[in-house]
């Protein structure tokens, strides 16, 4: 039975749940209709106008991207500008434009995992985005009265709420909240309810999720294991900084930008980590905590993300190999001459 497209954005959507994308990502459907019946396939990190081109060329009808071609509501459009063009010329021959972006970045079947097997990384922990725990509220109240307490947490969607006497007999209440209400109740909370309180977190909601992820190497001193990860991603130069002269065993690895994440992984008492797109400022960071700090480039982390899908589609559906396309993008936008 012939495959349509749609058959194959459902496949991977079980991997990468598009709900789980960042709200400012645009992963999913950009255009095209999903109900023809699939005949290639082309599977590259960003669109340009040579990839829709070759589309044109091979009479492919799907097109999957890491990076979505926009990010935000584009309007008008039109072939004026180059995304513009892209887009226009993908709808006029009928393909479909797909993207799997930070849903892929974060699910533990997507860009992390390939890299710690590429990496060879044992004992592996995932590492999950901290707006998915479950946070544990204790807090002493500044009143007893226990039913205008829960009408307040209650605001905030807090569950399981209890009370107990602390010291001095003061009125103790335990409740659980999520971190999409935590931001939103702390001042509420603390103003009107209780005069010392802590959170600690306690379940992680979303175990298939992970921002980075951790693992062990044998121990290796910090010139060794540059040259390592340089050969692992066949880089002609590598940056690296921090602490150049101890020895590594304890690895964290976050693909394609992941500097946001540098004091979250420190605190994980790390010796290396790996990741993209690092700043002077993050090598000063890395440096005054003691730990290896290594840009291995965008794109050369994310590289796996060709495999992935193609094996997703392949082993998920029995797409035929013949019919996916792969298409490396090394050095197009940038390099070190």
């Amino acid at each position: 039975m012939p495959v349509k497209i749609k058959d194959a954005l459902g496949c991977l959507n079980k991997y990468f749940n598009e709900q789980t994308a960042e709200s400012w990502d645009n992963s999913g459907l950009l255009c095209g209709d999903t109900s023809q019946v699939l005949t290639h396939i082309i599977i590259c990190l960003d669109i340009t106008q040579e990839i829709i081109d070759l589309a044109i060329q091979q009479k492919v009808n799907l097109i999957i991207s890491h990076h979505p071609v926009v990010f935000k509501p584009f309007l008008p459009l039109n072939n004026t500008s180059y995304k513009g063009k892209l887009l226009v010329d993908a709808t006029k021959h009928n393909i479909c434009i797909y993207s799997a972006h930070t849903n892929a970045d974060k699910s533990i079947h997507g860009i992390n995992d390939a890299n710690a097997k590429k990496l060879k990384l044992k004992d592996i922990t995932f590492i999950p985005p901290k707006d998915m725990y479950l946070y544990k509220l204790s807090a002493i109240s500044k009143c007893q009265d226990q039913d205008r307490i829960v009408d307040i947490l209650s605001k905030y969607n807090c569950s399981n709420i209890t009370f107990y006497l602390g010291c001095d007999n003061k009125l103790v209440t335990e409740a659980m909240i999520t971190q999409e209400m935590l931001s939103h109740a702390l001042l509420g909370i603390r103003r009107e309810t209780f005069e010392d309180f802590s959170i600690v977190p306690t379940i992680n909601l979303r175990n298939d999720l992970c921002n980075f992820i951790i693992g062990e190497i044998e121990a290796l001193n910090a010139a060794d294991f540059i040259a390592y990860v340089q050969n692992c991603y066949q880089l002609k130069n590598i940056a690296v900084g921090g602490c150049l002269n101890k020895k590594i065993k304890k690895v964290a690895f976050c693909g394609g930008a992941g500097k946001s994440f540098l004091k979250e992984v420190i605190s994980y008492n790390i010796d290396a980590y790996i990741t993209g797109d690092v700043t002077h400022h993050d090598y000063q960071t890395a440096y005054e905590e003691n730990i290896l700090l290594i840009d291995a480039t965008h794109y050369a982390t994310e590289k796996v993300f060709l495999e992935i899908i193609s094996n997703i589609l392949i082993e998920g559906i029995g797409i035929n190999k013949q019919n996916i396309t792969l298409i490396e993008q090394t050095e197009l936008f940038s390099k070190i001459i």
